[in-house]
């Protein structure tokens, strides 16, 4: 982690740096504004320790900037001692605290490792929606996915993904926005299926205190929180009537006003929406507004079913198995291709949502180092207990497995049922290693 002292009193800025340098890789100091945009640029420190008052201007005057040059950084504001608007216009400006002067070292130090802890906390949360972005497969579906992805990226044009529910329309936003411009900003995703009419315009703009009974202090709204990144309206099909006039009027004029408040606030974000309905047909039953849906479909992404794209699945378990293998420590080396085949003549109502949580269970269930086709469980009733692409040892292997736990594992009723032998029974169990 590095750390920039912006200060124009060498003598401050030398004994600080030298006091707090074993906490970080690099320790940058310079006494001007101009140099510190500089050095936020080549060498992006986390933290900044910024006095307010410069040669080239003051520090409260470019906190915002500093903040969108590096967005996970942290800047703590250096004031003089009982200058309580700095402080509070620092605060309001995004710092993440502030320290009078004169000051002991000891309250830097303390300051700056509240701030450290902080910008890890920030990092962490940043690489986790990171690796929740990963489109897995090959097929020609997912390649122009991709494509479209890397095209409008960076664009500040509303987009509406569209596909079956557990397709994967939040990873497709997520992707969207975190390899964008927007990267750093916030990603606030809300279900509109979730929202209780009466409540969508409070929890979307805000109310300001005593706008209403029970509102006993001023609230954000989600428009607010996501300040310049980027707001994902997840099921919009299912949003009242009265609030797709309230987006539309948001997403055309860029400004929004809270709930019993006079002013308006600009909106700087962009908007996602995805949606499992048609909404073409909604429109048709008066449940849709068309104004809106032409907005929203500047650019569409439409994402197939799993079932359209069976090329992927492999990849897709093969990634599940890897991810699941390591959260669970079970150190699965070895997918036999019976488990492939039952995952391939499945087709997967519930999409890639079904597929993970299938490879899931497996993983967790495993009882070695391997998943065979008896690791697989199904839920969905229309799932056959055998594929037409199993051999006849797989088939006679599951079917043994399920006599047995049928019989809680009772050798002689089990030979009984299948019409064999113990001894035969005896030789099957051995030869495909099942276990009781």
């Amino acid at each position: 982690m590095k750390l920039l002292i912006v200060e124009d009193d060498e003598l401050l800025a030398n004994s600080i740096a030298e006091y707090v340098k074993e906490m970080f890789d690099e320790v940058y100091l310079t006494k001007r504004i101009q140099d510190a945009k500089t050095m936020l640029i080549a060498h992006s420190p986390e933290i900044i320790l910024l006095d307010n008052r410069l040669p080239d201007g003051d520090g409260l005057s470019v906190l915002g900037l500093f903040k969108e040059i590096n967005p996970v950084s942290e800047i703590i504001i250096m004031t003089a001692y009982g200058d309580n608007k700095t402080i509070v216009e620092s605060i309001k400006k995004g710092a993440f605290h502030y320290i009078s002067k004169p000051f002991e070292i000891d309250e830097v130090i303390n300051l700056l490792n509240k701030a450290r802890e902080h910008v890890k906390t920030k990092i962490e949360r940043f690489n986790l929606d990171i690796n929740n972005i990963e489109l897995i497969g090959t097929s020609v579906y997912l390649r122009n996915i991709k494509e479209i992805i890397e095209r409008i990226k960076d664009f500040d044009v509303p987009v509406l993904i569209t596909g079956e529910t557990g397709t994967g329309k939040e990873v497709v936003a997520k992707r969207i926005h975190y390899t964008s411009i927007r990267k750093h900003k916030p990603f606030v995703a809300v279900n509109c299926s979730t929202i209780p009419s009466e409540l969508f315009e409070s929890e979307l703009f805000g109310y300001e205190k005593g706008a209403f009974t029970g509102a006993v202090s001023k609230r954000k709204g989600l428009f607010e929180e996501v300040e310049d990144g980027t707001l994902f309206l997840d099921e919009i099909g299912d949003m009242p009537l009265h609030m797709q006039t309230k987006i539309l009027r948001v997403i055309e004029e860029r400004r929004y006003r809270r709930i019993g408040g006079n002013g308006e606030i600009p909106f700087r974000g962009r908007v996602i929406a995805a949606t499992n309905k048609n909404l073409r047909e909604e429109i048709d039953k008066g449940s849709f507004r068309e104004d809106l849906f032409f907005r929203l479909n500047v650019i569409n992404i439409e994402i197939p079913p799993l079932r359209e794209r069976k090329e992927d699945i492999v990849a897709l378990v093969d990634y599940f198995v890897q991810i699941y293998s390591k959260r669970y420590h079970k150190n699965i080396s070895k997918i036999e291709k019976c488990f492939y085949n039952r995952i391939l003549a499945y087709d997967w109502p519930g999409n890639v949502r079904e597929l993970k949580n299938v490879i899931e269970r497996a993983v967790i269930l495993s009882r070695g180092k391997k998943l065979d086709c008896e690791s697989i469980y199904f839920e969905n009733s229309r799932t056959k207990l055998y594929s037409p692409l199993m051999s006849l040892e797989d088939v006679e292997k599951v079917h043994i497995k399920n006599v047995l736990e049928h019989v809680n594992w009772n050798k002689s009723k089990a030979a009984k049922i299948l019409g064999i032998s113990r001894i035969t029974l005896r030789n099957k169990i051995k030869k495909y290693e099942l276990e009781g």
